[in-house]
């Protein structure tokens, strides 16, 4: 197996993702294909660590939860529910398209 060739493969993927991801020209859609095609190549290099899921559910109630309190103009909660994210390590970016959120 050319391992070399499925990394940098691999890598060029993400470099392609990377753009119209930090943009957030990426809706949840397109975000759940990119996951499912980085499952896949995982099946066969296993380097990529998806085990991190309890981590990704608290941040999600949290994004769900400022969303909600956006929605409905309650700033001073949106920003408590922002810092909570930050202090799990978590940047919130928004965009037209909703929320994007990344590890620091």
């Amino acid at each position: 197996m050319n391992i070399a060739g499925a990394l940098a493969a691999l890598f060029h993927f993400i470099g392609k993702v990377n753009s119209p991801l930090t943009k957030g020209e990426l809706n949840k859609n397109n975000a759940g294909k990119i996951i499912s095609a980085l499952k896949n190549i995982n099946e066969v290099l296993g380097i990529i660590d998806f085990d991190n899921q309890v981590i990704q559910k608290e941040v999600m109630v949290l994004i769900d939860k400022r969303e909600a309190a956006r929605r409905a103009r309650d700033w001073e909660a949106a920003d408590s529910y922002r810092t909570e994210l930050s202090a799990l390590g978590v940047d919130v970016l928004d965009t037209a398209q909703g929320v994007i959120w990344r590890l620091k």
